[in-house]
């Protein structure tokens, strides 16, 4: 649906906007009085999900909803000047503009809902890999040939990122041609289809693309990766995720697969949300190196890289749900592998749903829909705490992340205290009204906290340190340069930056160094570093720890997030980041780094947390652990391979704001 539809002058489902076109002035801009028509709305405020359904489905529509504010009011700018430049005068075209803005992202209100339900019970294989040409080869060929003929032949979709070229558009096209080959035949079902989530580039359109179905269901384009990585891996019902040869791109997204499956193993999976959450099982990755002339094996570095996590304690072999193909020799019996796991999990997909399904009490599902139903109308908790004016898109996609996953943290405490109050024998009126006031109080506190974070060190220099938990990670080298590191971001008053707990690993020892060098720094000074330390943490096992003090400093410890991917956004949103350190870890801190690269990368044509701002270096600190070689040398064996002539499926200037120190 395209601007266009909408005819000059007519008022959007009479949905007037707020305030005369006569008091428009300096204090209330055009993108303020867009914001205060959509948030007075209730059908563009109502949320598409309601609870109970997965959480990233509910996460990923607060920030659709955000997105077509922000689309809005760049629409009625837009139409603005194009109506003054068109005769119209002031009040006619603010007027009109603000109109049919509105209109317009009203009526996309509804899209993200559509396409979860379009893919809802549709079994998927999901295919990442580069939008360039040159990393493709005849083994590649052959078996896509075969995949997409064995997948339509099944009933299976593909989702990809969109791009018309390169490895997503050869997907694209092969599974298109295969659905009308067999459906010239009568051979192929009506269940599949090409899903492509695109990504908005700066300048262009989030419209939906007119499109004679050709491509394949195209959805409107997302503003970020923090909406489009999670988006790829939410949709449909998953078994196998196929990585192709690409850039940093890919490798993002690989990062991310790896990490969401491994923090979502066990007992950690009961408190975190992941992308596959609400998936019978966490799908396996698969990853096509195929050999290419000068470079040998593609993922060949990766492949390195997950052994030396390996050897050093980082990672577990079983973290590594995945498989790489360095050959592809045999391309139509790999792809026949493929379809025969992907039935058998379509087999079992019953048994495990009814095995996940949680069976709430009527009186349990009623106060969890009364804390949802006072938050959605609590005026309070739905302001923005970060408007047109003062924050960036990024923020802004950010906190409406944060946003549902408060109210999802306040459904689940709703839920415990109401079973904890029973359980003492309180009536079933008192606990009600006992476990709702207390999960709405929490739910309105944590929900400034956000805003008090950023908002705190706007401006302020830091510096991200990354690294793994385990305190087997680690040498004497390591120690030095992390000391070094802190005592220098105390003298120049920069703010440490780590996520962790703080009992042990990175997080503890950092902290512990950050506490001696502002002791330090104010014996030789006579005054206080500016210097603060911010710790964010992950909320595993429902454990939360609190802030810890030493000689008259206190470090700042953030509420305990339930997503990997909003850990990682906030750790690159506070303060201007001048560097990021990366010490040696595991799957969750590849997926930091390589989430970070991609910001750097992409941070002139896409949404990212550095749009705008200086971009700051990334620092591997390449450590010789346990004899297995240097710990990141496996990584920059692999960015030296998309980065070289033969490939070059990443931007060379990257490499200008990554370093590997040998330490």
């Amino acid at each position: 649906m395209g601007i266009e539809t909408v005819q000059t002058g007519t008022p959007a489902h009479s949905i007037q906007p707020r305030g005369s076109v006569t008091s428009l002035n300096s204090d209330i801009s055009l993108k303020s009085r867009v914001q205060e028509s959509l948030d007075s709305n209730p059908e563009f405020r109502r949320a598409r999900f309601e609870p109970g359904a997965p959480s990233i489905a509910r996460i990923l529509d607060r920030d659709y909803q955000e997105q077509l504010c922000i689309e809005a009011e760049r629409e009625a700018t837009r139409l603005y000047s194009y109506l003054i430049a068109h005769g119209k005068d002031e009040a006619q075209a603010t007027e009109e503009a603000i109109s049919r803005a509105v209109q317009m992202a009203i009526s996309a209100r509804d899209e993200w809902r559509e396409l979860w339900d379009r893919c809802e019970g549709k079994f998927v294989i999901a295919a990442y890999g580069s939008a360039r040409s040159r990393v493709w080869n005849d083994q590649l060929e052959s078996f896509l040939k075969h995949l997409a003929s064995e997948g339509v032949k099944n009933g299976y979709s593909v989702i990809n990122g969109g791009a018309c070229t390169g490895v997503m558009g050869r997907v694209s096209r092969a599974w298109r041609n295969e659905i009308d080959a067999q459906s010239q035949k009568g051979e192929a079902g009506t269940s599949s289809e090409v899903i492509l989530v695109l990504l908005r580039f700066h300048g262009e359109s989030t419209e939906k693309p007119s499109s004679d179905g050709s491509e394949g269901f195209v959805t409107r384009a997302l503003e970020s990766f923090l909406s489009r990585t999670p988006a790829l891996y939410a949709l449909g019902i998953r078994s196998v995720e196929l990585y192709f040869p690409g850039g940093i791109g890919t490798l993002e997204e690989m990062s991310r697969y790896l990490a969401e499956v491994k923090i979502g193993k066990g007992r950690q999976r009961r408190n975190l949300r992941t992308f596959f959450s609400h998936q019978p099982t966490e799908p396996t990755g698969l990853f096509l190196s195929a050999r290419f002339k000068g470079v040998g094996n593609f993922w060949k570095g990766m492949e390195q890289q997950f052994g030396a996590m390996v050897k050093a304690g980082a990672a577990r072999r079983v973290d590594f749900r995945c498989t790489c193909f360095d050959e592809l020799e045999d391309p139509k019996t790999l792809s026949e592998v493929i379809i025969s796991h992907m039935n058998l999990l379509r087999d079992r997909r019953t048994k495990e749903e009814k095995r996940r399904k949680e069976n709430l009490s009527e009186a349990e599902r009623g106060v969890v829909r009364a804390v949802n139903s006072i938050l959605q109308g609590d005026l309070a908790f739905n302001q923005r705490i970060f408007t047109g004016g003062n924050a960036t898109t990024y923020e802004r996609l950010l906190n409406a992340h944060y946003k549902e996953q408060v109210m999802l943290e306040a459904e689940e405490l709703v839920l415990e205290e109401f079973r904890r109050q029973r359980k003492k024998g309180i009536s079933l009126n008192d606990a009600v009204d006992r476990s709702i006031n207390k999960a709405v109080e929490m739910a309105r506190k944590w929900r400034g906290q956000l805003k008090g974070l950023i908002g705190q060190f706007n401006g302020h220099k830091t510096v991200v340190f990354v690294g793994s938990a385990k305190d087997e990670v680690w040498n004497r080298n390591l120690e030095e340069s992390m000391k070094k590191a802190v005592r220098k971001a105390v003298t120049r008053g920069y703010t440490i930056v780590v996520g962790g707990d703080g009992r042990e690993g990175l997080s503890k020892r950092l902290r512990d160094e950050w506490f001696e060098a502002k002791k330090r720094f104010r014996q030789e000074r006579g005054e206080d570093s500016k210097s603060d330390f911010v710790r964010l943490q992950l909320k595993i096992n429902g454990e939360k720890t609190g802030a810890h003090s030493r000689y008259g400093y206190s470090e700042i410890v953030g509420p305990p997030l339930e997503s990997l991917s909003l850990r990682t956004a906030l750790l690159a949103s506070i303060g201007r980041t001048s560097a990021f350190y990366i010490y040696p870890g595991g799957p969750t801190e590849l997926e930091v780094a390589s989430s970070i690269m991609l910001a750097v990368q992409l941070q002139q044509i896409v949404t990212t947390p550095f749009s705008g701002r200086p971009l700051p270096m990334i620092l591997f600190m390449n450590a010789a652990l346990n004899r297995s070689g240097r710990f990141w040398d496996g990584l920059r064996k692999q960015l030296l391979t998309m980065t070289s002539e033969e490939i070059r499926s990443a931007d060379p200037p990257v490499l200008d704001h990554i370093k590997f120190l040998d330490v």
